[in-house]
């Protein structure tokens, strides 16, 4: 008999990749996958039609009637734990995905099996994540990592602090944020997506490519302004949804830089498509103090960095320019898959880009290597199938 997993996202999952890669490997290690999320008919059909896959698609309701938003939420937070409750019946495991997942369902994770992920560092959670932090009032998260039967975190550093800072019995376990499967096929890809692609296809210059969230403390002007003296050689792509508090700036950056070239959001997989066409993967990070009003993401989240980008880029072969964080320095050095820039200047752009060309065969092959040390299979087998 097949065992059966419940894996609840409370989130767009297709902009989740790594719950993306779980629903898959789990199907491929011949368990029955039940997923709770939202935009499930935008997964990929390898999914989507698995003999093995269900999915309860959540809808997204938008009122400025705070009222209506109020009771919309209390009906969509019945309506899941009812599924819940159904399915839990015949599933081994409930599989949450965040923090916000688990602070959003609450005590009834504490009446089953409940493997506790984790994507980003932790320490206090809020309940009303708007608030400040310092008159915020606390979700006891610590206590469902406590009770939890697995908690699952993507970095080695990020375990032992969790376990620290939470007073766990056991370290977490290490899942990183790796790509299952890096195959996507050209010609079953959308047709709004089919410009972009061809765009960076028969780009002539080498592009350097930026995936990921857009926000100010990404730096895109000083790289842009970086890749701008290399030369004609070089070109600045950028994939990723821009938020609406960081579109007018962005809009002046585009505006002010024509070497430049925005394709806007892609879904995955098919952002993978675009890496196939790059030179070389970019990883900026700014480590210190959270602002704005995700208060509750530890300050150290940065400097122990897990980016599923870090899988990706190697995974097609893409040597990375990344910020001095620990989180990539281990990797970069280990396996010789990138250079770190200590500072954000022109110079140190540079002189990354340079040492990259002239061993640019080389990192590619370890990009491979490093991309193929880890078995998510392994690893989840490890997790499901432990008896302790």
């Amino acid at each position: 008999m097949l065992m059966k997993i419940l894996v609840v996202h409370f989130n767009d999952v297709i902009a989740y990749p790594p719950v993306i890669n779980l629903v898959e490997c789990l199907l491929n290690n011949k368990c029955s996958v039940v997923l709770i999320s939202y935009n499930i008919h935008l997964l990929p059909d390898i999914i989507k039609e698995h003999n093995n896959f269900e999915g309860y698609e959540l809808k997204s309701y938008n009122t400025d009637n705070i009222f209506l938003s109020v009771l919309q939420k209390i009906n969509l937070k019945n309506k899941v734990k009812k599924i819940i409750k159904k399915e839990m019946r015949s599933a081994d495991i409930i599989w949450t995905t965040t923090d916000f997942t688990v602070r959003w369902l609450g005590n009834i994770l504490l009446q089953y099996k409940h493997v506790m992920q984790l994507m980003e560092l932790i320490e206090f959670y809020p309940w009303y994540q708007r608030l400040p932090k310092w008159i915020s009032i606390k979700f006891p998260i610590e206590k469902y990592a406590q009770r939890a039967w697995k908690v699952v975190v993507p970095e080695m550093n990020r375990a032992y602090i969790q376990k620290t800072w939470w007073d766990l019995k056991d370290i977490p376990v290490v899942l990183p944020n790796k790509t299952y499967k890096m195959s996507v096929e050209e010609y079953k890809v959308p047709k709004d997506f089919y410009d972009k692609l061809m765009k960076i296809k028969n780009e002539t210059r080498k592009v350097i490519l930026y995936s990921g969230i857009l926000w100010y403390d990404r730096d895109f002007a000083s790289i842009a302004k970086s890749v701008k003296s290399l030369g004609d050689e070089y070109v600045f792509y950028i994939i990723g949804k821009v938020p609406n508090a960081y579109k007018e700036e962005f809009e002046l950056l585009l505006s002010e830089n024509d070497n430049i070239v925005y394709l806007g959001y892609v879904n995955a997989p098919n952002h993978l498509l675009i890496y196939k066409y790059a030179y070389i993967g970019l990883l900026p990070y700014k480590a210190g103090r959270v602002s704005g009003y995700k208060t509750h993401i530890s300050d150290l989240n940065a400097l122990y960095c897990a980016p599923n980008k870090i899988f990706e880029y190697a995974g097609m072969g893409l040597p990375m320019i990344g910020s001095d964080v620990l989180g990539l320095k281990n990797a970069f050095e280990k396996y010789d898959i990138g250079v770190c820039c200590k500072d954000v200047s022109e110079k140190c752009f540079c002189n990354a880009v340079r040492e990259i060309e002239a061993n640019y065969e080389i990192m590619s092959k370890n990009c491979k290597m490093f991309f193929n040390s880890v078995d998510l299979d392994s690893i989840i087998k490890g997790i499901i199938e432990d008896k302790h």
